[in-house]
């Protein structure tokens, strides 16, 4: 791009600085001024939730195009601490830049995945068989045929070793579980092992990261995933809380708040809805769902998909959203969890089913399969579940993620001998990704070898 300075035209480079709450606009502009790279600062605000903290403000700075985006950014957090605030936050993507190509890569995750499935079981595909029209309403057809044509050419060029990889998710902070895996997580990241990283956040982390992906051979990006349950930077009640109030725009409002603040902190993907329905206050998660009744608890998860998600998750300002955990989770005997569930069918459907279907034909990109037994099956690796009801009966079309190390708790169950079976009857169940205990990683290679 050129730019007339008042001394000559110039090549020039935009970058879009995005920020949430209580920001001093006039005095972030005479910071940014003072830098000797920038030449220009136009802004634009919008609200985007009543309430303190929620305006977010889009400042997009031109600087001298001979200059690095690592050393804008550097200079801009230089000038604008944002380390110890808590109320807000600041992130720095650039136009022509890889980032952009890596948040719509992210974006088409899901098709991607069950492709990689597809081809690991030896099916057909095609086209049709995708039904890439459900997966994203809005598409056009000559979008939609330029979509197929790269995946199944990226598909076509991946390794079994990097397909494998794609399905297989690690922590790259924080655990939320017990985590004994001892990844060299760049490294493996950098060789396409890696396809997911949770409990990553933050543009200067996940840019960290996507870089090590960006050195791969076919340079696919991470997905990063957090548990955004409540509000990301601006906090909100709880979610029994928030669905006290029975107010559905409300909810739907603060989940949209939510995901825009996620997604400016480099996340595709939060682990929420919680879409449990439990009836026994003894059981630690009931603050995360929406209470007792299914037709509510529907109404409710279907306003939260709608909230993360928008009507077009191409959009840089959406995230994924996930429903969990599949199934009856809530249901838990005594109210211990990660304790069996054992119910009858009519049991199921009449009282704990109606959420969790709500969510997929809301449009809910993933689920996530339970920790807990199911009439004596781990939902981890039901076929019945994840397969037969999910994904045959509802037409679920995006893909299933387990909870923390739950393929590795089939062995716990008694339902796998050791981690090889685990990765065995996960897959073969319907599970497209697993969360940490590595039985895929490990596994996944030698099975399809020996068919």
């Amino acid at each position: 791009m050129s730019e007339n300075t008042g001394h000559g035209r110039i090549e020039t480079r935009t970058c879009t600085v995005v920020s949430y709450g209580s920001i001093m606009e006039k005095m972030f502009k005479k910071k940014l001024v003072g830098l000797k790279s920038i030449v220009g600062i136009k802004s634009e605000r919008t609200i985007v939730a009543t309430g303190e903290y929620t305006q977010e403000v889009r400042y997009y700075v031109t600087s001298l195009d001979n200059t690095k985006p690592e050393e804008i950014a550097s200079a801009i957090r230089q000038h604008w601490s944002i380390e110890n605030n808590l109320h807000w936050q600041l992130d720095v993507t650039f136009r022509e830049d890889y980032s952009k190509k890596v948040k719509n890569a992210a974006r088409n995750f899901s098709v991607a995945t069950k492709m990689a499935l597809t081809i690991l079981k030896n099916e057909k595909t095609t086209k049709g068989s995708m039904n890439l029209k459900r997966l994203k309403a809005g598409w056009d057809e000559k979008y939609l045929s330029q979509l197929y044509r790269f995946i199944s050419g990226l598909m076509k060029k991946m390794t079994l070793e990097e397909k494998v990889g794609q399905l297989s998710q690690c922590s790259g902070g924080f655990a939320t579980g017990p985590d004994n895996t001892r990844i060299s997580r760049t490294e493996d990241i950098s060789k396409g092992l890696i396809g997911s990283l949770l409990n990553v956040s933050g543009a200067a982390n996940t840019r960290k990261y996507q870089e090590a992906a960006m050195k791969s051979r076919l340079q696919i990006p991470l997905l990063f995933g957090l548990d955004v349950i409540h509000g990301y930077r601006t906090g909100f009640p709880l979610p029994l809380a928030e669905a006290a109030s029975f107010d559905l725009d409300a909810i739907e409002r603060g989940s949209r708040c939510a995901a825009k603040e996620a997604a400016a902190a480099g996340l595709h993907w939060t682990f929420a809805p919680m879409v449990d329905i439990s009836w026994d206050a003894r059981w630690g998660r009931v603050m995360e769902g929406a209470g007792e009744d299914p037709y509510y608890g529907s109404l409710v998860a279907k306003a939260r998909v709608h909230g993360l998600q928008g009507d077009d998750l191409s959009k840089e300002n959406t995230i994924l959203s996930c429903i969990k955990h599949f199934a009856g989770y809530g249901a838990a005997i005594a109210g211990k969890d990660y304790n069996s569930v054992d119910m009858s069918m009519g049991q199921f459907v009449n009282f704990y089913m109606p959420p969790y279907k709500a969510g997929a034909e809301a449009g809910a990109a993933t689920f996530m399969s339970a920790f807990n037994d199911f009439n004596n099956e781990p939902s981890t690796g039901s076929t019945f579940l994840l397969r037969e009801l999910l994904k045959n009966q509802w037409g679920f079309k995006g893909f299933v993620v387990s909870d923390w190390g739950s393929v590795g708790e089939m062995m716990n169950h008694r339902y796998a001998k050791d981690e090889k079976e685990a990765a065995y009857k996960g897959i073969k169940a319907g599970l497209d990704m697993e969360m940490v205990s590595e039985c895929y990683s490990k596994n996944l290679v030698s099975l399809v070898k020996r068919g």
